[in-house]
């Protein structure tokens, strides 16, 4: 059981550094001002996701898989 959730937590962080990566990135809020017609997100709601993205990775997955 520790192993699972080791694995799950490690799947967890790295999931988090690409989100961190990725939306931190500076042509980040250009890509979404242009792709999806809309204000990106703010710094307050990166960080929330970075942080949550540790623990609903598989909700993630499954909306990338979508």
């Amino acid at each position: 059981m520790e192993t699972l959730l080791a694995l799950y937590l490690i799947i967890g962080c790295v999931n988090s550094l690409i989100i961190w990566w990725a939306t931190f990135q500076p042509d980040y809020d250009d890509f979404i001002r242009q792709a999806y017609d809309t204000e990106p997100p703010t710094t307050k709601e990166k960080a929330i996701a970075v942080v949550t993205g540790v623990f609903i990775w598989p909700v993630h997955l499954y909306w990338i898989m979508r």
